[in-house]
């Protein structure tokens, strides 16, 4: 009898080290064991094309991205800090995390999703004026570019 104990904890304790494998790790994800944010791709309602960028926070109302800047679907590599209010949002993809994270186009951003993306912003607890202002000076902007 013990010895069939031993053999199902040693075989359940195999399982389990190996489930441990699956799936992704922070190693693999360059973001999550940096200081920046998640990457994603943001379309707006109404645009042909995403916007790529770092997710830099999310609040109730919208969520704020840093992207290179596109003029006439040229990729320029000075960024832009932009702010996407929800109603303007049509999908969110969270760069390697699956569909727990996105936004299915077409439907409304729900508080859970919002409460994920938050946690994988680069200011989860929300960017403060005087970060904001540091950020705009680094991308030689004077104001926030607001999508409503």
């Amino acid at each position: 009898m013990t010895r069939q104990l031993v053999r199902a904890t040693a075989l359940l304790a195999c399982v389990l080290v190996s489930a441990c494998r699956f799936g992704a790790k922070p190693g693999d994800i360059d973001w999550m064991v940096s200081p920046e944010g998640a990457r994603i791709a943001l379309r707006v309602v109404g645009e042909p094309q995403d916007r790529v960028g770092e997710l830099l926070a999310v609040d109730d109302e919208s969520v704020l991205m840093r992207s290179p800047e596109v003029v006439e679907g040229v990729e320029l590599r000075r960024p832009k800090i932009t702010r996407v209010a929800w109603g303007s949002v049509d999908a969110i993809d969270v760069d390697r995390l699956g569909g727990a994270y996105d936004v299915r186009r077409g439907l409304r951003v729900t508080d859970e999703t919002r409460r994920k993306l938050t946690l994988i912003s680069r200011f989860p607890q929300g960017i403060y004026p005087d970060i904001l202002a540091k950020l705009l000076a680094a991308t030689k902007q004077t104001a926030v570019d607001e999508i409503k």
